[in-house]
């Protein structure tokens, strides 16, 4: 969370860039792009640095800050469940 913090308020990495270099799991990074209170460059940049070769930027265009309580929070909660699913039965 610090990370996220970090990049949201300046639009760079300070404390954390390591750690997110390492990030060997799967992310999703999930961002409207009508966001008042985080930039959305905060989350490309921390996809772009992300080490994780399994890795998902997913900004949604005119949705604000808290997606999942926007308008359109039926099509991130399908986004998310397809993207936990895919992985689910990779396995």
């Amino acid at each position: 969370m610090t990370v996220l913090r970090s990049v949201e308020r300046s639009g760079t990495f300070q404390l954390g860039d390591l750690w997110v270099r390492r990030l060997g799991y799967g992310a999703m990074i999930l961002h409207g792009t009508d966001d008042k209170a985080a930039k959305s460059s905060g989350s490309e940049l921390f996809y772009d640095r992300a080490g994780s070769t399994d890795k998902t930027l997913k900004l949604y265009d005119g949705y604000f800050h808290d997606l999942l309580n926007d308008l359109g929070k039926d099509t991130v909660i399908t986004d998310i469940i397809s993207w936990i699913d895919a992985r689910s039965h990779a396995a």
